[in-house]
């Protein structure tokens, strides 16, 4: 069939979108060639009411940026939780800029995706040693000690191949398309950054905490993930189908936009019942709750390295990703994720501050590159 140019108002409904989304030449590109395009939010049905799920906060990106301390605590008290949050992107014009760029990073997604096996597999992470850089396909990581694989293929594209010039190999059409994913980067990386600082300063550490250790210009395993999970199967069970298997993110902070569920993050039965419900992440009591994704709103949600930092005040919150619930089940499902992660070279220790409690024994001490890999290892992801 021969590509045909789809109008803004088809693709950005008034139900999934504020407004239509800025876009970049290449953005227009992807839009003006799109034909029955897979990544379509304006025809997803809604989630379905009747599953119940998480009750993260609604946290606002204006009052944040205003400094609001309401706010704050508001934040601190779900970074100390659930770890998870959702972040108002409408309410602000930094807000309204990141979601119009995951919005175009989908589009080309869907571009990369459709390309052959032969061309995705030329940028596998395998090839590239010892990174977590680069394409993996479905079934490249295992969901269970039984051996079960996953269902989702991505892109790991890294931050600094797209803002600071590093040479790690990308497909043609990725790199032609840099006007997509630099705006979406550097916008990801400020919002985060800014929200890390916030959280440090309720564990009364100074902002240059957070910044010497996230600097976007020094080397980092910051990376944009784009994500493709195939719809729900009727022939198999669901935890035969899952997408990503349970685990805690390697870095400081995610930011997440899918516009279909499946993501689901894991309450402990009893987490009062420890000091901090980071303590209790990994019990196996406990259920998956769906997190339903709010048109408009990133979900947030603390990595390993923030739990580290504050010596468990802070929880990386333990998640998966499943077929999305109902009829949303029929859509392919695609994601777009921005991991911000302390540079290369830094340790990831307990940090010193009056409000954050010693810590007691001898402390391990990774550098942030060596922990990521030994955690992407722990996944079963091939890095050799």
């Amino acid at each position: 069939m021969l590509a045909q140019k789809v109008s803004r108002s088809a693709l950005f409904s008034c139900r999934a979108f504020a407004k239509p989304p800025k876009f970049t030449p290449s953005a227009r590109r992807l839009l003006a060639t799109v034909s029955d395009p897979e990544f379509a939010p304006e025809n997803y049905p809604p989630f379905p009411e009747e599953i119940p799920t998480a009750p993260i906060e609604k946290i606002s990106l204006r009052k944040l940026l205003n400094r609001d301390q309401k706010e704050a605590d508001r934040l601190f008290e779900a970074s100390k939780t659930y770890g998870f949050f959702y972040l108002n992107c409408r309410d602000s014009e930094e807000g309204e800029e990141l979601e119009h760029g995951a919005i175009n990073s989908a589009r080309l997604a869907e571009e990369f995706f459709k390309l052959g096996k032969e061309e995705k597999d030329r940028y596998a992470m395998k090839n590239n040693k010892n990174t977590i850089f680069g394409y993996k396909e479905a079934g490249g990581s295992k969901t269970d000690s039984k051996g079960t694989k996953d269902t989702a293929e991505f892109m790991n594209i890294a931050k600094d191949s797209i803002v600071n010039n590093a040479t790690w190999p990308l497909p043609k059409k990725i790199k032609e398309d840099n006007d997509v994913l630099s705006p979406f980067v550097t916008t990801a990386h400020s919002i985060g950054l800014d929200i890390l600082k916030m959280i440090g300063t309720q564990l009364q550490l100074p902002p240059s905490a957070m910044e010497s250790r996230h600097r976007i210009t020094d080397s980092s395993g910051d990376q944009v993930r784009m994500t493709r999970s195939p719809p729900l199967s009727s022939t198999a069970a669901m935890e035969a189908q899952i997408a990503t298997p349970s685990h805690t993110d390697f870095g400081s902070i995610t930011i997440l936009f899918n516009w279909l569920g499946g993501l689901q993050i894991w309450e402990p039965e009893n987490p009062d019942g420890n000091k901090f419900w980071s303590a209790s992440r990994h019990d196996d009591k406990g259920k998956w709750n769906y997190v339903k994704p709010i048109p408009g709103h990133a979900i947030c949600n603390l990595g390993d390295g923030m739990t580290k930092f504050s010596n468990g005040i802070l929880n990386s919150g333990k998640h998966r990703v499943v077929p999305a619930p109902g009829a949303q089940g029929d859509y392919v499902r695609y994601s777009i994720v921005y991991f911000v992660r302390p540079t290369d070279e830094t340790p990831l220790k307990v940090l010193d501050s009056p409000a954050i409690p010693k810590f007691e024994g001898e402390e391990e001490v990774l550098l942030a590159k060596e922990h990521i890999a030994n955690r992407a290892r722990g996944l079963g992801i091939n890095l050799n």
